[in-house]
C-alpha cells in the first residue's frame, strides 16, 4: 500500500469519523492498523470486510490486492491489479514499485501486468501551451478566466496572492501576498455581470512561511473587478474544521461553494449577501470541483461519485455511470451538456463525460489529455469560449512533512495548457 494512499486515508477517515462498528471505516481503520503493525492476515481481514460496503471503492480495492499479495495470494492479488487496469484505474498507485507485491513481482503474470501498465501510462497529448509563469514557487490550484478583458487570473497555494495573465502573457499581481488576509487561495470565478472575482481562500495544512494560529482559516473573498479592491469577505469560524475549496457561479448572481472537510454546499445569494448552508452531503468523501448549468437550475459537485443537486428542490442524486467509471474530479465544468473533468487521483488526465438529455447519466466518454510528460498533479482549469486551460503542475506534493517547500531547483515553472473543445 503507497504511502500517498495510506496517508490519503488516514486523514479522510479522521474527518469521516463513524463510532459504528459495522462501518466501512471501522473497518478500513482495522485494516490500516494491521498494515502497519505487519499483521497481514488482519490488513487482508479488514480490507474484504470493508470492501463490502463499498464495492465500487478502487482505492479498498488496491488495498485488498496488497493484502492478498502479503499473505501469498499472488493470482487473487493479479486479478484485482488487471480488473483495475482494464478501469483506467491503479495507474497512480504505481503498482510495479509498490514493495508490497514483492513476492510476485517475478512471475511471468506479473511481469506481463506491468507491461499493461507500460502500455496504459502512453500519453494522450492535444494540448498546446498557453501561458508560462515564470514563478517556481507560486504552487497555483484555481484559475478563473474573465471573457471582457480576456485575461485569466491564478490563485497561489504558497504565496498566497492572486496572479493576473493579460491576453498577451504578461502577468502582473492582483493581490499581493497575504493582502486582505488572504491565505492559500484556491478555487475562483468571474461573474462577468457584475464584474466580480469569487475567490476561495482556506489554510487546511501546516505552511512554513505562515503562523500556526492561521491554521483553519478559511472564508471567500469577493472582489471589484473594475477597481480591484475588496467588496467583502465571507469567512468561517477557524474551529469548525471547514475548509472551502471551490466554487461557481449562478447567472443569477448566487455564488455556490464547496466544503471539502465537513461535507457541504454553501451558497452566497445576491440578494442575501451572506455565507449560509446550502445543502448537506451525508455519506460523501471531500466534494471539490462544482459547477452550473447555464440556466441556473442544476448544480454539479465532484466527490467520490459526482453528484447532481437540484436548485429548487435542493434534492440531491448521484450522475449514474457505466460500471469501473470514476467521475471524481478536483476541477470540473459543465460544457454543452458535457461535464469537463481534470482528474488527477484515480487517473491522470482531462476527461470529457457526455450526459444524457436529463443531465443525470454518463453515457460515453472521451480522454482529452493523460500522462502528458508536463503533468505533475493538474488541478483546475477555465473555459474560455471552446478551448479549456488548466494549470499542468501545480506541484502540490512539492512539500515535506513539516510544509516546508521543496528547493528552488526541484520545482518548475507553471504552465498552463490549453485543449479544443
Amino acid at each position: 500500500m503507497k504511502q500517498t494512499i495510506l496517508f490519503f486515508f488516514l486523514l479522510i477517515i479522521s474527518l469521516t469519523a463513524q463510532t459504528n462498528r459495522d462501518s466501512l471505516n471501522y473497518y478500513y481503520g482495522k485494516s490500516v492498523t494491521a498494515y502497519r503493525q505487519k499483521d497481514y492476515a488482519g490488513f487482508l481481514s479488514g480490507a474484504q470486510k470493508a470492501i463490502k460496503f463499498d464495492p465500487q471503492n478502487f482505492s479498498i480495492q488496491y488495498n485488498l490486492a496488497c493484502a492478498n499479495a502479503l499473505n501469498n495470494n499472488g493470482d487473487e492479488a493479479l486479478k484485482i491489479l488487471n480488473k483495475l487496469l482494464d478501469n483506467g484505474i491503479g495507474l497512480v498507485f504505481s503498482a510495479e514499485s509498490d514493495g508490497d507485491f514483492n513476492g510476485i513481482k517475478e512471475t511471468k503474470e506479473f511481469q506481463e501486468f506491468l507491461e499493461k501498465i507500460k502500455k496504459a501510462k502512453t500519453p494522450i497529448v492535444n494540448s498546446t501551451t498557453a501561458f508560462i509563469v515564470n514563478e517556481k514557487d507560486l504552487i497555483p490550484e484555481g484559475i478563473a478566466y474573465d471573457p471582457v478583458e480576456k485575461c485569466f487570473y491564478l490563485s497561489s497555494l504558497y504565496k498566497y496572492k492572486i496572479l493576473k495573465i493579460s491576453a498577451d502573457g504578461k502577468v502582473t499581481e492582483f493581490k499581493k501576498e497575504r493582502e486582505d488576509g488572504l491565505v492559500p487561495t484556491l478555487g475562483m470565478r468571474v461573474d462577468v455581470k457584475r464584474r466580480v472575482l469569487w475567490v476561495v481562500s482556506s489554510n487546511g495544512t501546516p505552511r512554513e512561511n505562515l503562523p500556526a494560529d492561521i491554521l483553519g482559516t478559511t472564508g471567500v473573498f469577493k472582489y471589484d473587478l473594475n477597481s480591484g479592491k475588496l467588496v467583502k469577505k465571507y469567512m468561517l469560524p477557524k474551529n469548525e474544521g471547514h475548509f472551502l475549496n471551490d466554487l461557481t457561479v449562478a447567472p443569477n448572481g448566487d455564488a455556490y461553494i464547496t466544503d471539502s472537510d465537513n461535507p457541504l454546499v454553501y451558497v452566497i445569494k445576491s440578494d442575501k449577501d451572506e455565507l449560509e448552508k446550502f445543502v448537506e452531503l451525508p455519506g460523501e468523501t471531500y466534494p471539490n470541483g462544482i459547477d452550473i448549468t447555464p440556466d441556473g437550475t442544476k448544480l454539479f459537485v465532484a466527490a467520490f461519485n459526482t453528484l447532481s443537486i437540484d436548485i429548487k428542490t435542493k434534492s440531491i442524486a448521484h450522475i449514474k455511470r457505466p460500471d469501473g467509471l470514476i467521475l471524481s474530479a478536483d476541477g470540473l465544468y459543465f460544457y454543452k451538456n458535457t461535464l469537463i473533468a481534470v482528474q488527477n487521483m484515480y487517473y491522470n488526465r482531462i476527461t470529457r463525460f457526455i450526459l444524457n438529455d436529463k443531465l443525470d447519466e454518463v453515457i460515453d466518454y472521451e480522454i482529452l489529455e493523460a500522462h502528458n510528460p508536463v503533468f505533475n498533479i493538474p488541478t483546475t482549469g477555465a473555459i474560455a469560449g471552446d478551448e479549456f486551460y488548466f494549470i499542468a503542475n501545480s506541484q502540490l506534493r512539492n512539500f515535506d512533512a513539516e510544509g516546508k517547500i521543496f528547493p528552488m531547483e526541484k520545482l518548475e515553472d507553471v504552465k498552463i495548457l490549453k485543449l479544443g473543445l
